[in-house]
């Protein structure tokens, strides 16, 4: 469909009018700050300083002393007294926005998002409580009475995902497998390393077809590594043939589902054919042990190394340790979550002799 037939009637491309300049730009405008009642309280939040940490205990009493304080308010409050979470849709429903499904046995899942969280902080400066007073003045003083006990869990790794040199050593002869490529930015992550200025080939495998376009042009435009990087529009798993896969889904985009078919093969069979790899970095939305199992042979003689995502299934996180550790007993693991809450939480497999410098 047209992208002109798409956003048509939503005000996408057209100019807006502004009317408010003048108003604002000659000292007329009108804030909430403006704004004074008989009666008004003010209200000062206490944020957290932590980017991920438990909400172990909170404690009011002292800030409920200070003079002019009128009350002090927890997420806990909130759940107490019954108020539910703020709602939200899942995806945008804007109609020029594409409309997403639910996979078949699926049911789409929204976190509970409270205006201030009962259990956990997930970024350095969320309100955590909300102090009132008959003054500005007092809703400081008392927030900074406010005593709050903290759990504090890890925050999420600045290590570079795939490519940290904190995990395993350089090799200037280096063959990388990207499997999952989308549309290029594991590629462009090795390429903006010291890896990317010394390697032999890589190999990146998007299954769906609108990824691999986009996957393509941005090979293409990487003049600079013309003749060792290459793109193929294949699935990598546990055997060979045709296997579904989803067009819709940008980089959620899976195989073994979906309205189109692309032909299948194993690293085990690929690698007759052309150079086997030393590296293998897979992020196939939870096609991950059957990719693997198409690398028995491979990964057993010759001990490549491997990094895996294994959050889309909680199972993956010792299920792949095993799998990989049933194929080589010498490699040594490292788990590392690169974005908070356990999202890209990446498993490193390492062979002795490409452990760190």
């Amino acid at each position: 469909m047209p992208v002109a037939t798409v956003t048509a009637g939503t005000g996408i491309g057209q100019p807006v009018r502004r009317k408010e300049d003048l108003r604002l730009v000659t000292g007329k405008g009108s804030y909430t700050d403006d704004v004074n009642l008989p009666g008004q309280a003010y209200a000062v939040f206490v944020r957290s300083p932590h980017a991920h940490a438990r909400i172990r205990a909170i404690d009011i009493a002292p800030a409920m002393t200070v003079p002019g304080v009128l009350a002090v308010l927890t997420g806990r409050d909130l759940v107490a007294d019954g108020l539910q979470p703020i709602p939200h849709k899942v995806w945008s429903q804007h109609p020029a926005e594409l409309t997403l499904r639910e996979r078949d046995g699926f049911k789409t899942f929204t976190a509970p998002h409270y205006p201030l969280p009962p259990d956990k902080v997930r970024f350095v400066g969320e309100a955590v409580a909300i102090v009132v007073a008959a003054s500005v003045p007092a809703a400081k003083d008392g927030a900074e009475r406010v005593e709050i006990d903290y759990d504090v869990l890890p925050a999420p790794s600045h290590e570079r995902i795939y490519f940290s040199a904190k995990y395993f050593n350089q090799l200037e002869s280096e063959v990388l497998y990207d499997i999952g490529a989308y549309t290029g930015d594991s590629v462009e992550g090795f390429l903006g390393t010291e890896r990317g200025a010394a390697f032999s080939q890589i190999h990146s495998f998007e299954p769906s077809p609108n990824n691999f376009v986009k996957l393509e042009q941005y090979i293409a435009s990487r003049i600079d590594v013309r003749g060792k990087v290459f793109a193929h529009r294949l699935a990598l798993g546990d055997g060979n043939g045709l296997i579904q896969v989803e067009t819709e889904h940008g980089p959620a985009s899976r195989v073994g589902t979906g309205s189109d078919t692309v032909q299948m093969t194993t690293i085990d069979d690929f690698g007759k054919s052309t150079a086997l790899p030393t590296f293998i970095k897979i992020d196939i939305e939870g096609f991950e042990p059957k990719c693997l199992q198409g690398a028995k042979q491979t990964i057993s003689q010759t001990a490549p190394v491997v990094a895996v995502c294994v959050y889309h299934m909680q199972s993956h996180i010792w299920d792949i340790l095993l799998q990989l550790n049933s194929y080589r007993g010498d490699y040594a693991f490292s788990l590392c979550p690169h974005v908070a809450d356990g999202w890209d939480l990446v498993l490193y497999a390492v062979p002795k002799h490409r452990g760190p410098v």
